[in-house]
């Protein structure tokens, strides 16, 4: 029998009912959420464009007017976000894929001689420190050849020690695609494997806000020999200027629970003081930049599952029983991941160390410079590290430094101030092992915020 349309109901509320039914159907096949409500006790509510993730509608609907956007066209908006980085996720998994079934050759799957067992055994000693640095003198000279495309990096045994996303050659039936038509014709259709450069620019936009209100030391003691030669002071000029312009320094520790190294008797892990700040208003802007990253962090979870699933299974479980912030605060942060920790390099020089402490490092850096490439000299590589290029490995295995890099000129349209920020995602060993099990979750301190009675638990 046919279906009478109600004459009272205009074409466009029809319209709206019957897009409507596909976001629902897309939420059933995708899980994206539907709506974006500020939870009931939230202690501050946000704009309106932040709960609506304002840069995902523009992004992906192409609306510029986000509070005029319909309920049908918000969730597009988020539907074909999911599917995008689906897709990018599977058309790079495919490359390696296609490399380890022929057992590629050249640079996609890369043996290194050593054994990553035996370079976890090692001390924290002058011998193998001044080793690795004899070994890095000779990577960051010009002539050493510089890895640019995406590779994973295994031992002798086959255990894979490092996962390099930047970059990939587009092929069909085993040879490269390029472009039919249009002003790239002819060229090599390139893919890229790192994080989107919309993502990025968030990231930045992000960072630049959270370190213009920093008033912490630019770094502690305990992080000057990764850091000896570097001032508290980044220069840089401007586009057809030749004077010079300042900036401070900044390295700062967020993570969610984490063993202070004072207090590492202490039973239960608690939140670094980074990330609480030192008032609840501090805190939450802390948050709402620094958790504003979930399209990333998404992302590489993915990849740590893909290529490191045994670690994935066990940060995974430290995560939930140790993450709060999106749980307290879920206006200001949205759950996304498995590390505990994040670690912001602004503007900073990397000398060459061992992470002692972390499970697992996932890096990535932005803004614009020139060098700054990845050396890791017990596997003799070089790696070209761009903005989004994300490289994951075992940073307490593997001696690792950032080559010298220099601010570019600002152009004068530029928002952003010239120079490297680097993001390190990690979850400290100790905290991993103790927030793991049935009792994981009653080890971990939770929502510790000032009052004027001191830190509550």
């Amino acid at each position: 029998m046919a279906r009478i349309k109600d004459p009272k109901i205009s074409v466009r509320a029809r319209a709206q009912r019957f897009l409507q039914g596909i976001a629902k159907r897309l939420h059933w096949n995708t899980g994206v959420d539907l709506e974006e409500a500020i939870p009931k006790g939230s202690p501050i509510a946000l704009p309106q464009s932040e709960l609506t993730d304002e840069f995902l509608i523009r992004e992906y609907a192409g609306i510029s007017d986000v509070e005029a956007a319909t309920p049908g066209a918000i969730n597009r908006a988020k539907a074909k976000a999911a599917k995008r980085q689906r897709d990018d996720i599977e058309e790079t998994d495919r490359y390696f894929r296609r490399a380890e079934k022929k057992k590629t050759v050249n640079g996609t799957i890369i043996t290194a001689d050593v054994s990553l067992d035996e370079l976890r055994k090692r001390e924290h000693s002058e011998k193998y420190f001044e080793e690795a640095k004899a070994k890095a003198a000779e990577i960051v000279a010009p002539e050493w050849p510089t890895q640019d495309r995406s590779c994973v990096v295994k031992d002798k045994d086959g255990n894979v020690m490092l996962v390099y996303l930047s970059w990939h050659w587009a092929t069909q039936r085993g040879r490269i695609k390029t472009y039919t038509s249009g002003p790239k014709k002819g060229e090599r259709i390139i893919i890229w494997d790192g994080i989107p450069k919309r993502f990025l620019t968030r990231f930045q936009h992000d960072m630049q806000d959270l370190f213009s209100r920093c008033t912490v030391p630019w770094f502690n003691d305990g992080e000057k020999e990764r850091h000896p030669d570097d001032g508290p002071l980044m220069r840089w000029q401007w586009v057809g200027d030749d004077g010079w312009y300042y900036e401070h320094k900044y390295l700062c520790h967020h993570f969610e629970q984490w063993e202070e190294q004072a207090k590492a008797t202490l039973q239960r892990s608690k939140p670094s003081s980074d990330l609480r700040g030192k008032t609840e208003e501090e805190f939450l802007f802390n948050v709402s930049k620094l958790y504003n990253d979930h399209l990333i962090t998404s992302l590489i979870e993915a990849w740590v599952l893909r290529w490191f699933p045994d670690e994935h299974k066990k940060l995974k479980e430290s995560f939930e029983n140790g993450h709060w912030v999106s749980t307290e605060y879920p206006a200001y942060a949205k759950k996304s991941g498995i590390f505990l920790g994040r670690v912001t390099l602004w503007k900073l020089q990397t000398s060459l160390h061992r992470d002692a402490k972390d499970v697992l490092c996932v890096i990535f850096c932005c803004g614009k410079f020139q060098g700054g490439e990845l050396i890791l000299p017990d596997i003799g590589l070089k790696f070209r590290y761009e903005p989004g290029t994300v490289v994951i490995f075992y940073s307490q295995a593997l001696y690792h430094m950032i080559n010298t890099w220099e601010p570019l000129r600002r152009e004068h349209d530029d928002p952003f101030t010239s120079g490297r920020i680097s993001r390190v995602y990690t979850t400290w060993v100790p905290t991993d092992e103790k927030l793991r099990g049935p009792d994981g979750a009653n080890k971990a301190h939770k929502y510790w915020l000032p009052t004027t009675e001191g830190y509550k638990d």
